[in-house]
């Protein structure tokens, strides 16, 4: 069976290229057959593959240049990361022959992608985020056949009135097939527009465990070395406290500081930052969802708004542990060992529930499938 995975594929977010990772690794292990993903992509040339090229990088590094103003060092090290992306995009993700572009934001079935797989499942990451450009109704998958449309802990994130009120998303809510979120405000917006409660699920980057990404991303063993703080900030002017924060933290222990985005590294490499960290300090998802794969101690920032403290508080919650802000926390709680075999123990007993609607899915396109033979002879 040929199932398709559609999500953003566009940037240098870590944690957009590893949930796409690991929706495609578990899958595969539910169709025993390969999955690709497809996605929308606005180039400056050419194919998806082309926008990954040398030149094209070379490109980016030029108009960067020119637009942003930034120093040299800091261009060649967003060269050199994108580079990281591109070969982990090329060794680790089955992108489809063909993806969408420009002009494609209206394509309906049948079309190229409709005839070639058998379903879709749309997610994760912030796909049904209206606030960023490249969220169309591609993303609603409404270029696919009604059986076909599925969502697996999508995410929302912009306001719920602006949702309801953008007919191509609302009408591609309601023709979805199967929905599944990764927020508890999106449990609720997409309720009230479909009148539909979804399925609540973990993030995909959740569905695999320590030892199976160790062995996905093929990390060497961990090295002891002088224990660092590792700050993954997506917005540093959101939160300018923060930085002088984890250098006082660090200094009174004599630790290092590492700052991931100053790092020239691909998502492996990140993961491994994050796994063999002694403190992870973070305003971003993913790097409470890794911090959580590996049991690393971490404390957050919520400076990033109510869309991303909903986000953190929804998988928090679940897990029954408390927001752990840096700025609310003493020294001496920061560093309080968290109860890791009973958060690890309520991860695995929210993933196995994950997996199980995810197999339920994909039984229902086998379903469809299988039916569609029926008929054709």
């Amino acid at each position: 069976m040929a199932i398709a995975i559609y999500t953003l594929i566009d940037g240098t977010n870590y944690g957009q290229r590893l949930q796409n990772l690991a929706l495609q690794t578990v899958l595969e292990q539910l169709t025993g057959s390969r999955v690709e993903t497809v996605g929308y992509y606005r180039p400056l040339s050419g194919s998806y593959q082309d926008t990954l090229s040398l030149r094209n990088r070379l490109s980016y590094l030029a108009y960067e240049g020119l637009t942003r103003h930034d120093p040299p060092a800091r261009l060649w090290r967003r060269f050199w990361q994108r580079t990281a992306f591109y070969r982990f995009n090329r060794d680790r993700i089955h992108l489809a022959p063909r993806q969408f572009a420009a002009g494609e934001e209206e394509v309906t079935a049948p079309n190229y992608w409709s005839e070639r797989y058998d379903g879709f499942i749309a997610g994760s990451d912030q796909i049904w985020n209206l606030d960023i450009p490249t969220v169309t109704p591609l993303a609603f998958l409404r270029f696919a056949r009604p059986g076909q449309r599925y969502s697996y802990a999508a995410s929302v994130c912009c306001a719920p009135e602006r949702l309801a009120g953008t007919d191509w998303a609302r009408d591609g809510l309601r023709e979805m097939d199967g929905l599944s979120v990764r927020e508890d405000a999106g449990l609720d917006a997409v309720e009230q527009i479909t009148g539909h409660r979804p399925a609540w699920d973990l993030d995909p980057a959740l569905l695999l465990d320590a030892a199976a990404w160790e062995t996905l991303l093929a990390l060497p063993a961990a090295r002891s070395r002088r224990p660092y703080i590792l700050v993954y900030q997506i917005d540093a002017s959101a939160d300018p406290a923060l930085e002088p924060w984890a250098r006082a933290f660090a200094a009174a222990r004599g630790w290092r500081v590492l700052h991931a985005r100053e790092i020239a590294c691909g998502p492996a490499r990140w993961v491994r930052l994050v796994r063999d960290a002694s403190l992870v300090v973070a305003d971003s998802y993913h790097g409470l969802i890794f911090s959580l794969v590996f049991g690393v101690p971490f404390v957050l920032s919520g400076s990033r708004g109510a869309g991303m403290n909903t986000r953190l508080s929804s998988l928090l919650n679940r897990l029954e542990l408390p927001p752990r802000y840096y700025d609310r926390l003493s020294d001496a709680e920061v560093l309080n060992a968290l109860e890791w075999p009973a958060v690890h123990s309520r991860l695995a007993a929210l993933r196995q529930e994950s997996l199980a609607r995810l197999a339920e899915t994909v039984a229902r396109l086998e379903g469809r499938k299988g039916d569609a033979h029926a008929v054709a002879r």
